[in-house]
């Protein structure tokens, strides 16, 4: 069975959504050291500049896949809004 373009796109969306989310178990990790970590003021400062430029770094590239996602849903449903119009006026005539 051949996979089409558009699941291929999909797929790979997918992927990469749940590559940059984040395991919960990792994140309460990373906390709890960044908290330790913290209470030494110039190296929490930038330890937590950096983990902040890390997590921004994962948001930004999910809501990238993001908007490509809606992007193309949205061409696909306008391709349909518009074969669906088509159909209705051949039914009208």
């Amino acid at each position: 069975m051949e996979i089409s373009n558009d699941e291929k796109v999909i797929e790979n969306i997918k992927s990469e959504l749940i590559k940059y989310s984040p395991k919960t178990k990792s994140r309460i990790i990373e906390k709890i050291v960044l908290a330790a970590l913290g209470s030494i003021p110039w190296v929490g400062a930038l330890l937590s500049t950096a983990a902040t430029f890390r997590t921004e770094e994962g948001t930004l590239k999910t809501s990238n896949l993001q908007t490509k996602w809606l992007e193309e849903h949205e061409i696909k449903l306008k391709k349909l809004l518009a074969t669906l119009s088509e159909i209705d006026q051949r039914f009208a005539s």
